[in-house]
């Protein structure tokens, strides 16, 4: 079976593979460990710490990118089994997202549907759509290939997961 990683470009400082995101997923949004986490005092630090502020401002810029929220349910739309999350710059939060879905569920997800609103970009024969937003100059990018869905924050990382897919 490929290795997951082996569809990311290179250059990745950290990557994070599931062999089935959507049941992770899934199990830990109703289980007793997530309830006490959002209850305890840890949480509540976190939600008041510098990061928690960073990575909430990140959300927002790629929301305003994306035009949709991106938020719970978009995650729980966008996990399919054979998952990986490539991040190349930490600082800025640019990543790429490969997951496995089937196509049902690919044109299901509110990015599909609103991809005439995105520019579109081709990669090795295959379309992939992109949207800067201009106060924050933060990119949304997806596209679809046999089977995957690709999510990313630069449109290069997304036409990287293209290429190794042909």
């Amino acid at each position: 079976k490929q290795e997951l990683t082996a569809l990311l470009p290179e250059g990745a400082l950290l990557s994070i593979e599931a062999r089935d995101f959507s049941s992770l997923l899934h199990d830990w949004n109703s289980s007793q460990e997530k309830r006490a986490w959002l209850a305890s005092d840890n949480h509540a630090g976190f939600s008041n710490s510098r990061l928690f502020g960073r990575l909430s401002q990140a959300q927002d810029e790629f929301t305003a990118a994306a035009g949709l929220p991106t938020d719970d349910s978009l995650l729980e739309r966008v996990a399919g089994k054979e998952s990986c999350l490539g991040l190349y710059d930490i600082g800025n939060l640019e990543f790429v997202y490969v997951s496995h879905l089937n196509q049902a569920q690919i044109e299901a997800t509110p990015l599909w549907q609103m991809r005439d609103k995105f520019e579109q970009r081709t990669e090795v024969g295959s379309a992939f759509y992109v949207h800067t937003d201009a106060a924050s100059s933060r990119t949304a990018a997806f596209a679809a290939r046999d089977g995957w869905l690709i999510l990313g924050t630069r449109e290069d990382l997304v036409a990287g997961v293209l290429d190794r897919l042909a």
